[in-house]
């Protein structure tokens, strides 16, 4: 059979289509190195409105900690030491936070301003060398640099600076300026120093001052908003995806999934978080009564009358789904959505349920599907009954007889002749409580066969995708001349 042009071009686009529907795409880009440089020489100790300087930098790399440290590579330099060197350096790591605020009570205000000094000596850290991460550096200083070294005048600082922006990869510096009690020759240090480090502020004053804890705060926030990428940023799975592939990046890590290899019996299947054990639990069979619904195989009453969607729970009085209040302010990476408070996983991502049933999103119930039409078996999900044009009713179209793959030929592939699979089972996204341990009498310890994984629900996916284009392309197609 000769295929035009015409016609592969909007198959081909089904079939990308199709593969991008499938396939979760990451929620944020890697996240940058953000390593902090703290002035702790002698001039620190002049008093303010927050205390002494020195105090107010607390403030400043604390606020820091509390917004950064859970999530990204977050390090601290603190300077002067013994002479015109470091005091203490904590590299940027996903597990410093600790490590920074214990340095903060260990190193008193003494000595002269080594800005220049410490800038050239992070700039050789390993991690801010890292090419496949955005570097930035916070110079949490009062100005003025002095120290005996030649780089710790202004104009050495500032090209010590200048050279880590120019770097590759490039640093760039941002400066907060413990202005309090500053003199004008300090104001023009922090100008010059927040202009050479290539972030300065778009205000009047091109650093970030921090004389009071409300300007620390601006501060520090205005900062952040700057350097995170929109939508935040992800070192976990979710954005660098799974090593093995035969694991899935569930809440950020890579685990198997616990209901490989898990067999059930018949009318039951695996059901699983993604963390809890996999365990043989109940399906619905049969219709729930009216009022009611399906959880963990036993019909309990519904008084929203169905499940509610993500980050909601049923208001039993009003009867409707509500904004669950454990979820304000939570904020849920990749895949993953709020339930009670805490971030899951849909479990329908990690179970198949059996034939003539389908799984109910975000709370993992095998319920009765009372969509599933009969020409098809039993197989296909209740959401894409009744989907299929007309002329599919009684097979495929003529100059497809006998094209179809081997493995179609005498109906689903052997894993899947008896299931249907659970991330078919609609296109709504809901919610309710993730389900409690099964009792006892619901547990199997012993097995069947194999659940199938979710590779084959998107094999099934995409060919009835394209099936159903083959069909509408022909009923378009021109009668023979």
């Amino acid at each position: 059979m000769r295929i035009s042009r015409s016609f592969l071009s909007p198959l081909a686009h089904l079939a990308v289509l199709s593969v991008l529907a499938v396939v979760p795409s990451a929620s944020a880009g890697r996240c940058p190195n953000v390593h902090i440089l703290l002035d702790r020489s002698g001039s620190t100790s002049t008093s303010g409105p927050m205390g002494t300087r020195a105090q107010a930098a607390d403030e400043v790399v604390k606020r820091i900690v509390d917004k950064l440290g859970s999530q990204l590579p977050l390090g601290m330099s603190i300077f002067p030491g013994g002479g015109c060197d470091l005091l203490t350096t904590i590299p940027p790591s996903a597990s410093s936070a600790m490590d920074i605020r214990r340095a903060l009570t260990t190193s008193p205000p003494a000595g002269g301003s080594a800005i220049g000094s410490a800038v050239k000596a992070t700039a050789l850290l390993p991690s801010l060398r890292d090419p496949t991460r955005v570097q930035y550096q916070i110079l949490v200083t009062d100005g003025s640099p002095a120290c005996s070294a030649t780089l710790d005048t202004q104009a050495g600082a500032e090209a010590e600076l200048m050279s880590a922006l120019r770097a590759s990869p490039s640093i760039t510096t941002y400066v907060i300026g413990l202005d309090a009690a500053a003199s004008t020759s300090d104001i023009n240090s922090l100008n010059g120093l927040a202009i050479a480090g290539g972030k300065p502020s778009a205000m009047t004053a091109k650093y970030y001052p921090a004389n009071s804890t409300a300007t620390a705060q601006a501060a520090v926030d205005a900062i952040i908003a700057d350097l995170l990428p929109i939508g935040g940023c992800d070192d976990s799975c979710y954005a660098t995806g799974c090593t093995r592939l035969t694991d899935l990046c569930i809440l950020g890590t890579c685990r198997p999934n616990p209901c490989a290899g898990v067999t059930c019996p018949t009318n039951q299947y695996c059901y699983t978080d993604g963390v809890s054990p996999g365990a043989c639990v109940k399906a619905c069979t049969a219709r729930c009564s009216m009022g009611s619904r399906c959880r963990a195989g036993a019909c309990i009453a519904s008084p929203c009358g169905d499940y509610c969607p993500a980050g909601t729970v049923c208001n039993s009085g009003s009867r409707m789904c509500q904004p669950d209040p454990l979820c304000t302010g939570v904020m849920c990476k990749g895949t993953s959505k709020c339930s009670a408070g805490l971030c899951i996983e849909d479990p329908c991502t990690f179970i198949t349920c059996p034939s003539s049933t389908r799984c109910v999103p975000w709370e993992g119930s095998c319920e009765f599907d009372a969509g599933t039409p009969a020409d098809m078996g039993g197989g296909m999900p209740a959401d894409m009954g009744g989907g299929m044009p007309a002329d599919m009713s009684g097979g495929m179209p003529a100059d497809m007889s006998g094209g179809m793959p081997a493995d179609m030929s005498g109906g689903m592939p052997a894993d899947m002749s008896g299931c249907t699979p659970s991330d078919l089972s609609g296109v709504s996204v809901d919610l309710s409580t993730p389900l409690s341990p099964p009792p006892d009498d619901q547990l199997s310890p012993s097995g069947c066969s194999t659940a199938p994984g979710s590779s084959h629900a998107t094999s099934l996916f995409v060919l009835a995708t394209l099936a159903s284009a083959f069909a509408l392309l022909r009923r378009r197609r021109p009668p023979a001349s």
